[in-house]
């Protein structure tokens, strides 16, 4: 939308203060005044700092003639262009005095997102990519939750808008992280290369149902997803960005566990190993009269009443015991043993 801003320092830019030395104070202010009522006139029809000689005199009145000749004295008329025949007013474009958005930067936003919003070739651009920044490699995130983050997933225009009138097609538009992009649009030059996309494509939930949704083909999710975030997938091609590459036999399976194999070492190469089952206990068969089994157990299994003095007292959850004699009224062990049938 069109906006109009001034410098912190507007009101004693060093062009309106020249003005006291071709009159007197009231002159400053009708000066700034003036210009800044055609300014946002100009601003508000995305006129580009010209103001027709109609705007000029309304908001000048009967010091027009005067207020031009001292504009044009102090810089602050930098020039006249004849369009349609009438005679123009080219005011200064600085914007450590003023700065409004021109038409073209207005024009090239509104396309821009047009082309964003356009799921024929945003989909098309996100089945080739996937949810790699072709400039970097980083697995871009496009799920809910917070959208402006370095890792966000944009699209990203390889031509310019502003330079050019033609719509984005899937040609011309990539997938690219926030960081990236922002970085491109900010910086003059731009060295770092496109890479080829992916082989497999990396694709989360979120890029799969908008893939199905607008083109209605199924691709295959990435296997190494996570409720609420994206990993890198070691099958995508480009770099990782710093995350390493990582493989999972179990999806809740990180740093530390005590499960994986080998010492942590943080972003490098990692493989966790599963669990292994642990052998199964042989058990004595138990009396259901409570007497003469052999056997008490200290978990929930054993009859823990201290009435049978067997031979053999249970220690642990489910481990074999130790040789003794079993207390009468023993206080039953704080680790429970798991619930078995006989």
């Amino acid at each position: 939308m069109p906006w109009l801003k001034t410098g912190d320092n507007a009101a004693l830019y060093p062009a309106v203060m020249k003005a006291l030395v071709l009159g007197d104070d009231r002159t400053v202010n009708e000066l700034f005044g003036w210009l800044a009522r055609c300014m946002l006139q100009s601003a508000a029809f995305t006129t580009d700092y010209l103001v027709d000689p109609g705007t000029a005199s309304l908001m000048g009145g009967a010091r027009t003639t005067e207020l031009i000749r001292i504009g044009k004295t102090t810089g602050l008329i930098v020039g006249e262009k004849d369009i349609g025949g009438f005679t123009h007013l080219e005011l200064i474009a600085d914007p450590e005095f003023m700065h409004m958005r021109l038409a073209a930067e207005i024009a090239a936003e509104r396309q821009r997102k047009n082309d964003n919003t356009n799921p024929l070739v945003t989909a098309v651009v996100r089945m080739r990519d996937g949810d790699q920044c072709r400039w970097c490699g980083v697995v871009t995130w496009w799920g809910p939750g917070d959208r402006k983050s370095a890792r966000s997933g944009t699209y990203d225009h390889l031509n310019p808008v502003t330079k050019t009138d033609q719509k984005a097609t899937a040609e011309t538009l990539v997938v690219a992280c926030r960081s990236c992009n922002s970085s491109r649009q900010a910086a003059e030059t731009w060295d770092r290369p496109l890479l080829t996309p992916p082989s497999p494509p990396h694709y989360s939930p979120a890029s799969a149902e908008f893939i199905a949704k607008h083109l209605g083909i199924t691709v295959v999710v990435a296997r190494d997803q996570r409720a609420g975030s994206q990993s890198v997938n070691a099958n995508s091609s480009g770099p990782a960005a710093s995350r390493g590459t990582r493989t999972h036999d179990h999806p809740h399976t990180g740093e530390g566990d005590e499960h994986s194999s080998g010492p942590a070492t943080g972003r490098g190469t990692r493989t966790a190993t599963p669990a292994t089952p642990a052998p199964p206990i042989d058990r004595f068969p138990v009396d259901p009269r409570g007497a003469g089994s052999r056997f008490t157990g200290s978990g929930r299994d054993g009859p823990g009443s201290g009435q049978d003095r067997s031979g053999l007292v249970g220690t642990g959850r489910d481990g074999p015991g130790q040789a003794g004699t079993a207390r009468a009224g023993g206080r039953r062990s704080r680790r429970r043993g798991r619930r078995r049938s006989a």
